[in-house]
């Protein structure tokens, strides 16, 4: 699943050029709705997922992780590199 979040919502962001049909055009409320179920479906599985990779924004961090994180799943968070 790819969702694609504008973290700057008054630019016009044309999804289809950057993901194609992979995308999925959401709302941060409903990404996150989404985020909790995956986890809570994943977490239930005996053949779920062990790690997620968090690749948003930096100031768009913290929820997912955290979702993923009381679901014992292992988080990788996607930081820049410091100048």
């Amino acid at each position: 699943m790819i969702t694609k979040e504008n973290p700057k919502p008054k630019e016009k962001v044309d999804g289809r050029k950057i993901f194609g049909s992979l995308l999925i055009k959401t709302s941060h409320q409903k990404s996150q709705e989404i985020i909790n179920k995956m986890a809570e479906s994943e977490s239930s599985r005996s053949d779920g997922i062990e790690v997620v990779a968090i690749v948003t924004p930096n100031h768009m961090h913290a929820k997912p992780a955290i979702a993923f994180l009381k679901k014992d799943i292992h988080v990788i968070c996607d930081k820049p590199m410091t100048s």
